[in-house]
Formats: C-alpha cells, structure tokens, sequence
C-alpha cells in the first residue's frame, strides 16, 4: 500500500513481544520480467533481504514499503532472517516470458546478540542519552514541541532498549519513570522517560521551568529480567547480590522494583526486600504461592 516503511515499523514495534513472537510479511518478488531476468533479479533481492537491506524498491517487490519497514525493525531487533525456498510462476505452469517471482524466509533472534544488550554503550552513546534527555526535559516542562528521529542516532541506540531516568532537584530525587522491558528504540526510550519523569511521576508534581536550573539526571540501562528460583524470601535474600541487583517483585497484580542504584541508600538485603515487597503493598510476611522474582543489571550514568 501507501504505508510508509517508517509507519509500518512503528506499527509492527507496537506488536513486537519478544522472541515469542510471529510477525508475518507477504509480497510478491519481480514481476512481469522473462524468466532467466527474473532470477537474477529476485536472487539479488534474496540477499539483499538476507542482509536486512530496507531499501529495496519496486523492482525488487511490489510490496517494498511494508517490507522495508519490516526490514528495518528486524534489523534493530537483531533478528536474522534465511532464506528457505524460492520460486517463479513459470514453474508452475505460468508463461515463461512473464513471470512473478516469490521466496520465503524466516527469521530468528540473533543468538550472538541480546535484544537489549546495551553493556557496550561507549561513552559518546551515554553523552548522547545524557544530552537527548536534557533537552528533553527543558522541551517538556517550557511546552516546547520536540522532535526525535532515531535515524540519525548510531544503532547502538536504535537498538531496543529499556531504560530508567532519574530527575533530582539538588541532589534530592523529584522524580523516576522508566521501563522494565525493551519494548522501542532505547533513544526513545530515553526520551519518553525522561518526560514522564518530570511531569508524570504520581509522586511529586511536575517540575516548573524555575526548578530547571537546580535538575540533574541519572540514566539507568537495564538488562533483560531473568527469572530467579526462589523458595520464599530468605532464598532470595540470600541469593542477592548487594550493589549489582535490581530486583522485580510480581503476584498476581501486584508488582514492585528497585533498581541497582537503591543499595546505594539500603546495603542490607534483608531490608532491601523488607522494603520492595512494602512497595509493591505485600505484607511483612506475606509471600505468596504465585510470586515471581526477576533481577536485572544496570549500566547507570
């Protein structure tokens, strides 16, 4: 259709839930072209489509746009994609000198690479998330409309991310949103962060323009949750590890967090849960049947 590739991405990103995921894409190959033309045509397609190329055109596809905006999500979701059959009408009883070319492929997460694995963030990424957010933050709290486009940034950050933002009001914390699960472009991710950060943390009331001047900001990548064994509370006590874990609580609706950076004002473990599971509305002693832990990393800066 007339869908732009980047509408298309944005589409699909909202759909993306992971690994688990099934997005399925459908176009034809060349058309219309004698057969011999068409193969060579349609193989240098394949591995164009193979390398995740998102600018292929309408010789290569008739349905380029929504390819194209598939490509480039799977190439930020570090999804590989292979080649598994190919084939033309003319080998289906079509006219050899007008043919209509189709392939298929599928395509995998990377297992050499993390969805959202940001450990090797250089410090020109963190300068740049760091001045992505500020900016932001002015931009929000004047009412000034700000613009982001994700391809001018390294893919690095393009690359989906999850992220924490912090907001302090000298050295004291005015407000902290993020996300626990990379579910867009982690310079997008930033960015939504940081706005909420300053206008929508149900715990201190937007920041004005006046306290500006006095705001700083921490930024917290986050690793991929993994879930964790634990028999009850005293097994999770003891399986933290003090200044590296931030830990994700869950029962039923209920859930809590704490990211790494909290044991820098809570350096024993047993308060440290004492106080997530009072966060997160449970009782003293209170664990139920259904809870479920994770933990996670984080690079803060």
């Amino acid at each position: 259709g007339n869908a732009s590739p980047h509408h298309i991405m944005e589409i699909i990103a909202q759909l993306w839930g992971g690994e688990d995921t099934i997005i399925v894409v459908s176009t034809d190959l060349s058309h219309f072209h004698p057969q011999s033309e068409a193969v060579e045509l349609d193989t240098r397609s394949i591995e164009r489509i193979k390398a995740n190329d998102w600018h292929l055109s309408g010789a290569d596809a008739c349905g380029f746009q929504g390819l194209n905006g598939a490509l480039r999500l799977l190439s930020l979701l570090n999804v590989r994609l292979e080649s598994i059959d190919y084939s033309h009408s003319g080998e289906r009883g079509g006219d050899l000198d007008r043919v209509v070319g189709y392939a298929a492929f599928a395509g995998s997460v990377d297992p050499g690479v993390s969805l959202d694995d940001h450990s090797k963030l250089t410090e020109s990424d963190k300068e740049q998330l760091r001045g992505l957010a500020l900016q932001t933050i002015h931009s929000c709290v004047n009412g000034e409309r700000l613009t982001v486009s994700i391809d001018s940034h390294p893919l690095s950050l393009q690359r989906f991310g999850a992220s924490f933002v912090s907001v302090y009001k000298q050295g004291a914390l005015r407000g902290c949103i993020g996300s626990l699960r990379a579910h867009q472009p982690l310079s997008l991710d930033v960015v939504a962060n940081a706005v909420k950060s300053v206008s929508q943390d149900p715990r201190f009331p937007k920041v004005t323009s006046g306290e500006l001047p006095d705001i700083s900001i921490e930024i917290s990548v986050l690793s991929r949750p993994k879930l964790m064994a634990c028999r009850d509370e005293q097994d999770l006590i003891r399986q933290l590890r003090p200044g590296i874990d931030g830990v994700i609580l869950q029962a039923g609706s209920r859930r809590s967090t704490f990211l790494p950076l909290v044991w820098d004002s809570i350096s024993d473990a047993k308060e440290f849960v004492m106080r997530l599971k009072q966060k997160g509305g449970f009782a003293a002693n209170e664990w139920p049947d259904d809870m479920t832990v994770f933990r996670y990393q984080a690079d803060k800066f």
